[in-house]
């Protein structure tokens, strides 16, 4: 057996023992900061990029901002960076992610970059150049209870920076005793300052006299100086009403006239005619009690510039200088809430006027009537009693005046007629199809047909009684006769003739029923409706007449009376009183 020489023992022992120790790798020492800048699509403040001026030797970085870059973007810039190999970024003991990470760079931030190996290098970042603010306005101005023991609440200030005001309401007993020493609490832009005189302010420390107006002097950074009046003012009821609303033509140039506007501060309602229906985007002017505010739902109104949709009802709130929230009703409809006024347009400039026409057929003695006088006095508003002659008046234009006078009626009550649940314009157009004006008869006929239409035939005259039946007779036609006429004679229609119950053929009704009213008995109900005078219609003069003939309590029975329409019933009772609302108004 042969030996193994010694030496190659060796070395087969050597090489086991160099294969179990791992070589250590050297850990890299750079921590220099190579590239460092501001990138403009990470700080939209900046229209270029910002590269740094690196100094290795003293450890620094500068950065020069162009102007127009206040301080308060640079509060959150993001900075770009570059490294030595495997080196880490810090500012504190927040690792940096470049192009990610946020710091304020108002002053100088330190950037610490930590080798591999551990050791640090700190570099400094300064920039320069910025713009100083020159924000100079009030952010908030108010009262508070906690800072004025006099006051039981907080109050407000309403700023307007472009008139450089605070109006500060505060309702009375809402202070103590008669001083008006108190501190206000407010917000300006973190670097600017407040004066009163020379006095420099400070928010809810600082208290000056409110019983005459102060001037509050805010400077800016850049030394760019406001002056703010300061009103307080002491009222004496937290008032949350509209005061006066209207729809002027130079700001609603789509009307043909300016709307009637109804405001009912008891139920806090606002009813305007708008003949135009069209047109339901309107601009309105309105006063408010002071200090408050209009809202439709949460868009604040401007007067004289808000356009409001009035296709339908809509609710405003009227929130009072106090936060107090009221609301309202806004109501656009076609009634005439001024019964003069509205007689005084000629029905062909009203541009609703075709949907009438379309609806009846106007003749005089028969013939199709081709054209409506529009020229005084076909307007003419006289009390009953005047006297003018036929000739005076238009009574094609008269008698079309009647059927818009009908058309605008409101559609609530007490304009549904209770017999048949329809507007009367409705329940009337169902009835009939036209009316033919007749020279020489007093009051109507029904019926007569013109081409398969159906008729009724009225007056053109007067009766001797002084009554003024005639259809031409504006103010007590439209109000009482006219009307009377027409609900008369399109009852005969539904089926109700007259009755000979009283002895005289024709010339009764058998029962006075306002729930199912004969012909004569629509007489009464529309009477009625006068007297209240519904929507300002003025009904004093006629309710001057009623109770000259009944008193202040109207009775009905069944004794007939051959000259009197409202006693032409062979039985059955009414009774009617006068509201005290309404003779309180007409004494």
């Amino acid at each position: 057996m042969r030996s193994i020489p010694l030496v190659f023992c060796v070395t087969i022992i050597m090489l086991f023992l160099s294969c179990g120790e791992d070589e250590q790798p050297t850990l890299s020492e750079g921590n220099d900061l190579i590239l460092f800048r501001f990138e403009s699509v990470k700080n939209p403040s900046l229209n270029i990029d910002i590269n740094g001026v690196i100094d290795n030797d003293n450890g620094s970085v500068e950065l020069i901002i162009p102007d127009g870059v206040i301080e308060e973007e640079v509060s959150q810039f993001i900075a770009t960076f570059e490294v030595s190999t495997n080196a880490s970024v810090y500012v504190g003991e927040t690792r940096q992610v470049s192009g990610e990470s946020v710091n304020d760079f108002k002053s100088p931030v330190n950037y610490i970059i930590r080798a591999e190996n551990g050791t640090e290098q700190v570099y400094r970042v300064s920039v320069t150049n910025l713009t100083k603010s020159d924000e100079n306005d009030f952010l908030t101005f108010s009262f508070q209870s906690v800072n004025n023991t006099s006051l039981n609440e907080d109050f407000i200030g309403e700023i307007n920076v472009e008139n450089r005001t605070i109006e500060v309401l505060i309702p009375e007993g809402s202070i103590e005793g008669d001083s008006l020493e108190l501190i206000a609490t407010f917000d300006v832009d973190e670097m600017a300052t407040v004066y009163v005189g020379e006095e420099e302010q400070i928010s809810g420390q600082s208290i000056n006299n409110f019983s005459e107006t102060v001037t509050y002097k805010v400077v800016a950074e850049n030394g760019d100086e406001a002056f703010y009046s300061v009103n307080v003012s002491i009222i004496s009821e937290d008032s949350k009403y509209i005061l006066s609303l209207t729809f002027p033509v130079d700001l609603n140039p789509n009307l043909f006239r300016e709307p009637f506007v109804k405001i009912d501060s008891a139920n806090k309602t606002v009813r305007f005619h708008n003949p135009q229906v069209v047109e339901t985007n309107l601009i309105p002017v309105f006063e408010l009690s002071e200090g408050a505010k209009l809202f439709w739902g949460d868009i604040e109104l401007s007067s004289g510039i808000s356009i409001i949709d009035f296709t339908e009802e809509i609710t405003v709130d009227v929130v009072s200088a106090f936060g107090r929230v009221t609301s309202w009703r806004l109501l656009m409809t076609r009634e005439i809430v001024d019964i003069e006024d509205f007689l005084r347009v000629c029905p062909l400039e009203d541009p609703n006027i075709n949907l009438i026409l379309d609806d009846f057929e106007f003749r005089l003695n028969g013939q199709i009537i081709g054209e409506f006088p529009c020229a005084e006095p076909y307007y003419i508003m006289e009390e009953p009693t005047a006297n003018f002659s036929e000739s005076e008046y238009y009574k094609e234009t008269t008698m079309l005046q009647t059927l818009r006078f009908l058309y605008y009626l409101d559609y609530d009550d007490p304009y549904i007629i209770p017999w048949a649940g329809e507007r009367l314009y409705d329940w009337v157009g169902s009835k009939i199809d036209g009316i033919n004006i007749v020279d020489g008869i007093s009051g109507g006929v029904c019926c007569r047909s013109f081409d398969g239409k159906t008729f009724i035939s009225v007056g053109n005259t007067r009766t001797d009684d002084g009554q003024k039946r005639s259809a031409e007779n504006l103010y007590w036609g439209f109000r009482l006769l006219n009307m009377i006429i027409i609900l008369h004679e399109a009852r005969h229609v539904d089926g109700f003739p007259h009755s000979s119950c009283c002895g005289i053929a024709n010339g009764c009704d058998d029962v006075l029923n306002l729930n199912n009213p004969s012909a004569y008995a629509t007489s009464v109900w529309w009477t009625q409706v006068q007297y209240e005078g519904i929507y300002d219609f003025d009904a004093c003069s006629i309710v001057k007449d009623g109770r000259a003939a009944y008193g202040d309590r109207i009775q009905l029975s069944s004794i007939f009376d051959p000259n009197i329409w409202s006693n032409r019933f062979c039985s059955g009772t009414y009774t009617y009183e006068f509201p005290e609302e309404v003779l309180r108004a007409c004494d």
